[in-house]
């Protein structure tokens, strides 16, 4: 006579000896088994640094990806700014404004500055590139160079950059030129610092250097040499470039802001590892092999006859189940029935 169970409640034994067997394997890597402590948690601490490593690896892809995005947020955001400063602008084209003598439109010109932050200087001029009136002189002797005048024409939006020297000062500035009527344009002087107010906050991230080119100038340029990658972008409706480098304090930043995916990832690497270590450590437990014993009918009931010492006569028996493991050999009655019946074993 041998002992069986149905095949589903074998499962169930094993995964919830599995289950119990589980944290206990947690609780000997790191508090018993001194003897093997040291390798059991150099293994974690390797699990651990290596899926860490990989994870955060595995974002130097999505930096340049950010590195380019913040490039290209800097030319919308120069793009977005001029685009206001012609809409608060363009009144001036109208007859009422443009057509006024200059003693009248200066008092116009000078107001509007006061609207567009770090504008210096606002000038009118008509088709020839004759500059009529300025904020800053009445009677103006100067015209825009032809090749803008080329530009403002081949535009889409009818507007272009220059970035050159301003007549009554010399210096470098930034000029805006826009036109909405025909023989009729608008140009605005901006130091050429208007740029870094603009970009800064975007390349703050990482310390980021960058360069500003309009048309074939350099407008501003921050760039060390040799940095560890380069990114560049160009407006498509104005003349004007940016570049942007960026170096390792770049990386440290974006990467950290991912930290907390690293750890995660090193969290569910250490999970699996101690999963399967758990795993391995409850197929070499005797609860295991006692549910593998009597799904493989590897129990084995031997009968000892009860005889009347009287008469020599069997008046009776009493069965005995013995349990011979393959791999463990003989295991005792008195610690496998205990054992059954703290499982629930006992009556399977």
């Amino acid at each position: 006579m041998k002992c069986s169970i149905p095949k589903n409640e074998t499962l169930v034994i094993v995964l919830r000896n599995y289950l119990l067997v589980a944290p206990i394997t947690v609780n000997n890597k790191f508090f018993k088994n001194p003897s093997k402590s040291w390798s059991d948690n150099i293994a974690l601490i390797v699990v651990g640094v290596l899926s860490f490593s990989i994870t955060m690896l595995a974002f130097i892809p999505f930096a340049h990806q950010y590195h380019k995005k913040l490039t290209e947020e800097a030319i919308l955001t120069i793009e977005s700014e001029f685009h206001d400063n012609v809409e608060q602008l363009t009144h001036l084209l109208d007859d009422n404004f443009f057509l006024k003598s200059c003693d009248e439109l200066i008092h116009d010109l000078r107001t509007s500055i006061f609207g567009l932050g770090m504008a210096k200087d606002i000038a009118t001029f008509d088709q020839n590139g004759k500059v009529l009136c300025t904020s800053s002189e009445r009677h103006p002797s100067f015209s825009i160079y032809s090749s803008i005048l080329t530009r403002l024409g081949d535009s889409d939006v009818h507007a272009t950059l220059a970035f050159t020297k301003r007549a009554l000062t010399n210096n470098q500035a930034l000029i805006l030129f826009f036109t909405k009527q025909q023989g009729r344009g608008i140009s605005v002087v901006f130091p050429k610092e208007v740029l870094e107010v603009l970009v800064s906050d975007i390349f703050r991230f990482g310390d980021m250097d960058y360069r500003i080119d309009i048309t074939d100038k350099t407008a501003i340029d921050s760039i060390a040499l040799n940095p560890l990658r380069m990114e560049q972008a160009s407006s498509e409706i104005l003349p004007f470039t940016v570049y942007s480098a960026i170096s390792y304090p770049f990386y440290f930043q974006f990467l950290g802001s991912k930290l907390w995916i690293g750890l995660l990832g090193m969290a569910c690497a250490l999970i699996v590892h101690l999963f399967f270590s758990s795993k391995k450590f409850a197929k070499n437990s005797l609860e295991f092999s006692l549910a593998l014993a009597i799904k493989g009918r590897n129990l084995t009931v031997h009968y000892q006859p009860i005889v009347d010492q009287r008469d020599g006569s069997v008046i009776g028996g009493e069965s005995l189940v013995r349990w011979n493991d393959p791999v463990q050999g003989f295991i005792s009655p008195s610690i496998f029935i205990p054992l059954a019946e703290k499982v629930g074993l006992i009556d399977q």
